[in-house]
């Protein structure tokens, strides 16, 4: 093969390549894409705080939950997730350390409206806490 028949079809190839990448295309999704995100402002609170009622959708959902005392001691923190779907609660313990814990793959049946409320065991001390929640 002559060299201007290579040079011809590197070309061709390359404008075909360039074709391919240049032409738009459509994505269908099959369905309705799962995951919530919340990621409320932080509260502070004495004593106990509950969450307004979100919904999550998907088979599990998480709650990440940060939280200090005001005097800087680490007191215990009772979290509860009741899970409107299946009329349960879920229950986990964090403390007010400011280190990050997590209560994950709590079942929500293919979705429900959840409320978290935590509890500190001195109702006497400021807690602030951040939380994050989120389904899949």
């Amino acid at each position: 093969m002559s060299i201007v028949k290579k040079i011809m079809y590197l070309i061709v190839g390359a404008i075909m390549m360039f074709s391919l990448i240049a032409v738009p295309t459509q994505v269908k999704a099959n369905g309705i894409s799962t995951f919530a995100y919340f990621d409320p402002a932080p509260v502070s609170f004495y004593g106990s705080c509950t969450s307004v009622s979100n919904h999550y959708d998907g088979d599990y959902m998480a709650v990440e939950v940060t939280a200090t005392a005001e005097d800087g001691r680490s007191r215990e923190l009772i979290v509860e997730v009741y899970v409107e779907y299946t009329n349960t609660i879920h229950r986990f313990r964090t403390y007010t350390d400011g280190v990050t814990r997590k209560a994950d793959y709590i079942p929500i049946a293919g979705g429900s409206d959840a409320v978290i409320t935590v509890t500190c065991s001195d109702s006497s001390v400021r807690v602030t806490m951040d939380t994050k929640m989120y389904s899949w």
